[in-house]
């Protein structure tokens, strides 16, 4: 409205300049009226012309660029963004948040004084450049559980590398390399190295592996599950359980553990104990009145504890072990709910410790990757990472 104002003023000036000059001291040059006459008219159907396309158009705005989409069904738009949903993680805790009665605080504490906080800070200010897409707390947080892989590292011949979020920050650390090498001689004595996989084959037995392990050394928090795309999709298979009740220890711990580890035995102890709990318990179930007894030494409850409880549904109902693990701990069927707004896919890196050791095993056991019956579910997912070399 005030530009169209603006223009009829303009005209009605100029309009009256020239009725002056054609009525005034030059009403009788003949030049001067004719030239009157004609521009007089031009310039009021110029204004009307320009005052009419002004109202059909309003003009054009200049609009800032934004990072913005239309809603879909209607004309707002809303703000994109390549940032998941997240949910709430809470907070990181300081410690690893070991499990009650574990041996391994000794090794907890010299990894945490292993780690320079000028090297953390390199890699932490790295990492938002690389990944713009993560949420402000999620280094953090994925560092916090690549701390934890190193520690199950250091006990575990093999360990697959389960998260692509923990195995980006793992990444990272690895373009400092300087840096890298001091952390890993002064926690491991040697290097920790990272074999990428670019087609990762996911083996049931060495994921229920790694999440019986997982479970028995950490408390498991809601990142945890976001970050490792949950737990308890398998059940242990039922040649390991057999090799832990059956084998010598030493066969043991040249398959399952480094062979420079103090907490095999602390380990295998617990396993072949929960083992045994479960088969009481199974057997007091089955009505056996020796088994009800003795039985009542474990009650139900203390099934729950994660570790336990999958050693418990690996071997009482394989077939139903994911749904028989949810109805035990309500934690589980949280998580795969927290889990729908965008879990990280699988990583493609695996750990092995650089001893010049050729004989890596893993727990694929008997050369079938389902371990047996009790593998309950198929074997080609591709997850998960292949097993590293010297």
């Amino acid at each position: 409205m005030a530009k169209r104002i603006g223009i009829l003023a303009a005209a009605a000036l100029i309009t009256i300049g020239l009725i002056y000059v054609m009525t005034g001291p030059f009403r009788d040059n003949r030049i001067v009226t004719v030239a009157g006459d004609i521009l007089l008219p031009i310039l009021w159907f110029a204004t009307i012309g320009i005052l009419g396309a002004n109202r059909r158009s309003p003009g054009i705005r200049k609009t800032p660029v934004t990072n913005r989409a239309p809603v879909s069904g209607s004309g707002r738009t809303q703000a994109s963004s390549r940032t998941h949903s997240r949910p709430d993680w809470g907070t990181v805790p300081k410690s690893l948040d070991l499990q009650k009665d574990t041996p391994l605080e000794p090794l907890a504490e010299r990894l945490a004084a292993s780690l320079d906080p000028a090297y953390v800070e390199k890699v932490r200010n790295r990492c938002p450049k690389d990944h713009p897409e993560w949420a402000a707390e999620e280094f953090d947080w994925a560092l916090f559980e690549l701390k934890r892989f190193f520690l199950m590292s250091a006990i575990l011949r093999y360990t697959p590398m389960y998260s692509q979020t923990v195995d980006e920050v793992w990444h990272t650390m690895l373009l400092f390399t300087l840096e890298y090498e001091d952390f890993c001689t002064r926690f491991a004595g040697r290097m920790i190295h990272h074999v990428p996989n670019p087609e990762p084959i996911l083996n049931p037995g060495e994921r229920a592996w790694f999440d019986w392990t997982y479970h028995q050394i950490f408390h498991p928090l809601p990142y945890s599950w976001f970050a490792w795309n949950g737990f308890f999709r398998y059940p242990l298979p039922a040649d390991l359980i057999q090799e832990f009740e059956e084998s010598e220890f030493s066969a043991l711990q040249e398959k399952y553990f480094r062979p420079d580890t103090p907490y095999a035995h602390w380990l295998v102890n617990v396993l072949r104990d929960q083992i045994s709990q479960a088969k009481i318990k199974l057997a007091g179930s089955s009505g056996s009145t020796k088994g009800r007894r003795t039985a009542k030494k474990w009650p139900i409850p203390a099934l729950a504890a994660g570790a336990a409880s999958m050693v418990y549904f690996s071997l009482a109902e394989p077939e139903q072990f994911t749904a028989r693990m949810a109805s035990a701990s309500p934690a589980t069927a949280a998580a795969k709910r927290d889990r729908s707004s965008g879990g990280s896919s699988c990583g493609t890196g695996v750990y092995y410790w650089g001893d010049g050791d050729s004989h890596h095993h893993s727990p694929g056991h008997g050369g079938s990757s389902c371990g047996g019956s009790s593998c309950g579910s198929s074997c080609g997912s591709s997850c998960g990472g292949g097993c590293g070399g010297s």
